[in-house]
């Protein structure tokens, strides 16, 4: 699966020092870009209608965050695995 970054939506940790130590980050949307990233992801919403998506640290910036979706999984999308590329040293397919 390929990573799908969240866009229009910003949020880093927060930028005083005297932020009191239940907030986490600070989140900012730009409503125009997030309202089209959710529109062109309809088909990632999983069955309850939410889009899910992993907040992370920067490498680069510990103090920035970004949003990388997570997509449903789809059991149609699982590779079916037969009895001898489980077990390669088999000769036959028999699943036991």
């Amino acid at each position: 699966m390929d990573k799908i970054y969240t866009q229009g939506l910003f949020a880093h940790a927060p930028k005083s020092e005297k932020a009191r130590e239940f907030i986490v980050a600070s989140v900012s949307i730009k409503p125009q870009d997030f309202i089209k990233f959710i529109n062109d992801n309809k088909e990632k919403l999983d069955k309850g209608g939410y889009l899910n998506f992993e907040l992370k640290k920067s490498m680069k910036d510990p103090n920035r965050f970004y949003g990388q979706l997570q997509q449903p999984y789809n059991p149609a999308d699982a590779k079916k695995v037969t009895a001898k590329e489980h077990s390669p040293d088999r000769d036959s397919d028999l699943p036991f």
